[in-house]
């Protein structure tokens, strides 16, 4: 039989993690890919994600392909400028924003960032390459995640 400390301990944690709901997805982005659609942001201008007419590719491309394939969903490829993607993203109009993003994107002030996908050269050295997802939507982040250490890719 626990202690009386113990109890109480075990009393609170109860209560409190009890009403978590963590993973927490607010605006329920993963149960929205499951229906379908995963919308992908793509910030064009690196070799990692590009468009060939209508066509995307690359390496993130590609990977976000397997995301999409993992939950059943047709992926949905929106263009655009990093400010028109930021707002998208900030606003629920878009999943993942993918496109050569560095570990220390200056977007990651408003962003969540996924595990490494990759590595980058940036400057004289490289970095891991992620991808950027709405803040707060913890339980797609944590889909996300799970996906790319299923990858395997080495950091």
């Amino acid at each position: 039989m626990p202690t009386k400390p113990l109890r109480h301990v075990l009393l609170y944690a109860a209560v409190f993690l009890g009403g978590c709901g963590f993973p927490e997805d607010p605006a329920a982005t993963t149960e929205r890919v499951r229906s379908g659609t995963l919308v992908i942001g793509v910030l064009e201008g690196s070799s990692f994600a590009s468009f060939r007419g209508e066509t995307p590719a690359g390496a993130d491309i590609d990977i976000a392909m397997g995301l999409a394939s993992r939950f059943s969903a047709e992926p949905q490829w929106v263009r655009g400028s990093v400010d028109q993607l930021l707002y998208a993203l900030d606003n629920g109009e878009v999943d993942l924003l993918v496109g050569g993003l560095a570990t220390s994107t200056v977007l990651s002030s408003r962003t969540a960032l996924s595990h490494p996908v990759g590595r980058m050269p940036l400057g004289p050295a490289h970095e891991g390459r992620v991808f950027a997802l709405r803040m707060g939507e913890i339980g797609w982040q944590l889909e996300v995640n799970r996906f790319i250490g299923e990858l395997g890719v080495v950091h």
